[in-house]
């Protein structure tokens, strides 16, 4: 072990949602934990309050006293924060946050590492889960909070540890992806496609991030690898580890409540997971059909008046069709509306200018928000919503931008009827979309001509 217990350890940046979950694993583990961010809110701010911990809701040098013996740095920090500039003045002890979770929560267990441009907290939460309903009391953290749980971390006494590999950099003095600092034991490779484009200037080092992941497996390890995926196929093609390749048309012996052949695959990918961690047939589907899934992912919020509403964290063109394309499997009849909002670094970006439209294919009525932080990007390089809504219109759908979140809910408000399903696709708050438009929908007395 790098760290002795107890040690004071203070998490810069502690809002993100990895770092809160290790900043309360840590805190269940003995460490004086304090953290420190600027304008956390719900649902993270009511996390770290229900765990007791001590947290500054500004970045400020006196945070930093009396000196902490750790301090843990989240990737969104940079030089210039006035916390990050006292840490180095001061030559405190520092480290990223794989850095810690590795040294501190990872040794003498078994790391089963979950990893893709795609599905990963499902994947993790479903392996977890299955280990869980198995007896095996794994620990694990993801980036969603599974419904089983009711968290998105378990510090378990069983010997494994299911982490959710971000391929996103490490720390800003460390610009490796976060998933190469854990040493997994066993990894699920369940699919590559460029993401995080502010990250990997090119496809060619995005996925060369994965095929360094799979060098680094042990050989008395495994690879699960998506046998579907050409990207996935060629980084498994160079593990020194046995793989066990896992495609769509292999036959499942188990009941998933979910609806989606891409939900079925990630199902497919943990069960032959949890048979390389030794669970029987029996035990894979017992955890199976109880599996509840994950917190904003096609999460169902509301049903009132014949409207359903779905909260969804799909950012990526792909996880936007798919998501889609299984609600329309589970409500075949309905007229459904996607409200999505341009949040992530990439869909940010021009780069996505042409799939985003077609992604929105099983949506009737489509309303584009406005680009996150669009201030930030210049024009040339900005995601231009108007068009994307245009060529929704233009591909036979309703599409529409409406950059405000006010006039958002009173169009769906004003023309939303019996039968509809509303699902708000985003990876961020949305400027607090989905608890309004919740609200208007509870606080309705009836959904009559089409107005609430």
């Amino acid at each position: 072990m790098v760290f002795q217990r107890p040690k004071r350890v203070h998490f810069i940046g502690v809002g993100g949602v990895g770092m809160a979950a290790i900043a309360a694993m840590a805190a269940e583990s003995g460490y004086t934990v304090t953290g420190s961010d600027s304008g956390v809110f719900p649902p993270t701010s009511d996390f770290l309050k229900e765990k007791g911990l001590d947290v500054r809701e500004s970045y400020d040098p006196a945070n930093l006293e009396p000196p902490p013996d750790l301090v843990v740095v989240g990737n969104a920090l940079s030089r210039g924060n006035p916390e990050v500039e006292a840490m180095l003045d001061r030559r405190l002890n520092y480290c990223s946050m794989p850095d810690f979770m590795r040294d501190a929560f990872l040794q003498g267990k078994r790391v089963v590492l979950i990893a893709g441009t795609h599905g990963k907290t499902s994947v993790t939460t479903l392996l977890a889960w299955l280990l869980e309903a198995a007896g095996r009391k794994p620990s694990f953290m993801a980036g969603g909070i599974s419904l089983n749980f009711d968290s998105n971390y378990r510090l378990g006494d069983g010997g494994d540890f299911i982490v959710e590999g971000d391929e996103y950099d490490t720390a800003f003095f460390d610009k490796r992806s976060k998933f190469l600092l854990y040493r997994p034991e066993v990894v699920i490779l369940d699919n590559i496609e460029y993401d995080h484009a502010d990250i990997f200037p090119s496809q060619v080092e995005y996925h060369q991030a994965f095929r360094r992941l799979v060098n680094l497996i042990p050989s008395r390890g495994g690879l699960v690898a998506n046998a579907n995926d050409l990207l996935v196929r060629e980084a498994a093609a160079a593990s020194h580890c046995p793989v066990t390749k896992v495609r769509s048309s292999d036959p499942t012996d188990f009941t998933f409540p979910f609806p989606g052949e891409h939900y079925l695959q990630n199902a497919r990918m943990a069960a032959a997971a949890a048979k390389l961690l030794g669970l029987s047939d029996d035990e894979i589907r017992e955890g199976m059909s109880s599996f509840k899934g994950v917190r904003r992912r096609l999460e169902k919020v509301l049903e009132k008046h014949g409207v359903v509403l779905y909260d969804d964290f799909a950012h990526h063109p792909t996880s936007i069709r798919l998501d889609l394309e299984a609600l329309r499997e589970r409500h075949p009849g309905a007229r459904l509306w996607a409200v999505f909002e341009p949040r992530s670094n990439t869909v940010r970006r021009k780069i996505f200018q042409s799939a985003l439209p077609q992604a929105f294919a099983a949506a009737d009525e489509v309303i584009i928000g406005n680009v996150h932080r669009a201030e930030k990007l210049s024009l040339a390089e900005r995601l231009d919503p108007g068009r994307v809504a245009r060529d929704v219109t233009e591909s036979g759908h309703r599409g529409r931008y409406i950059p405000a979140v006010d006039e958002i809910i009173r169009t769906i408000t004003g023309e939303m009827r019996a039968g509809d399903v509303i699902v708000v696709m985003s990876n961020g708050k949305f400027d607090g979309l989905l608890p309004r438009l919740q609200a208007e929908m509870e606080g309705a007395d009836s959904v009559e001509g089409g107005q609430l």
